[in-house]
């Protein structure tokens, strides 16, 4: 009973005080894909963010407060945020399995040796999944075109560092002493196992260098529909839009 006082007192005061503007900057999302996302009404959410007309009952923030893994007492600034909380961290909801982290091609390696203190004073955009994935997934962005016809400047693929790889699975590699990541189809035939190169021009198949480390298996494609090729067939890009590559 005093903690339901205590929360409404609080809530009295959420005009001048709750962080949820905050919170929703951290994560990239607007007013609209929030909704989607808790079933808050698109007009309860904009009151709460611009701290106007606003008098919140507790049903409406707590899938807020939920959705964005804090308190009601953190959302409504009354206690600070954890000290080991990364920002933009949010969780998964009726729609999705997992989020992952989206890191720039140039950044996984920082990300997979400082996982720690990688995200410290870093905006993270974030990328939802139907699948589950493991602790340590994360998505990375096609920095150019050089992959594959299928894979444009802009894509973006996901990562699941625990998946047993399969013939046939796209894997993301770093390479030993070397300040570099690659991504190679994996190929298995009986006991060898071989690697053959993104790149349609070089298509060339060769066994692992040992001075390859897996770092995790594609487990969904998001493709890049700005720059991809046209199709003849306007059926075939409808479905293409739609549905994102999965592995």
């Amino acid at each position: 009973m005093a903690d339901n006082l205590k929360i409404n007192n609080l809530m009295n005061q959420v005009t001048k005080n709750n962080i949820l503007a905050e919170l929703m900057k951290e994560c990239g999302i607007d007013d609209i894909k929030l909704s989607q996302y808790t079933n808050v009404p698109i007009s309860s959410i904009s009151r709460i963010r611009l701290a106007k007309n606003c008098n919140p009952t507790i049903s409406t923030l707590q899938p807020l407060a939920d959705f964005f893994d804090v308190s009601i007492e953190q959302f409504l600034n009354y206690q600070p945020l954890d000290d080991d909380r990364i920002p933009g961290t949010h969780k998964p909801t009726l729609f999705t399995s997992s989020m992952l982290p989206v890191i720039k091609w140039s950044d996984v390696i920082d990300f997979i040796d400082n996982k720690e203190t990688f995200f410290s004073n870093k905006k993270i955009e974030w990328v939802a999944s139907e699948q589950e994935t493991s602790e340590n997934s994360f998505a990375v962005e096609i920095p150019d075109a050089s992959f594959a016809l299928f894979l444009k400047k802009g894509s973006t693929i996901l990562i699941d560092s625990e998946k047993t790889i399969k013939n046939g699975d796209f894997v993301l590699f770093k390479v030993k002493n070397k300040n570099l990541i690659v991504l190679k189809q994996v190929l298995i035939e009986k006991d060898n196992v071989y690697i053959k190169s993104m790149n349609s021009k070089t298509n060339t198949t060769r066994t692992i260098p040992e001075s390859y480390i897996t770092l995790g298996n594609v487990i969904e494609i998001r493709c890049n529909l700005q720059s991809a090729p046209k199709q003849n067939n306007p059926r075939t890009n409808a479905i293409n839009i739609l549905n994102p590559l999965k592995i």
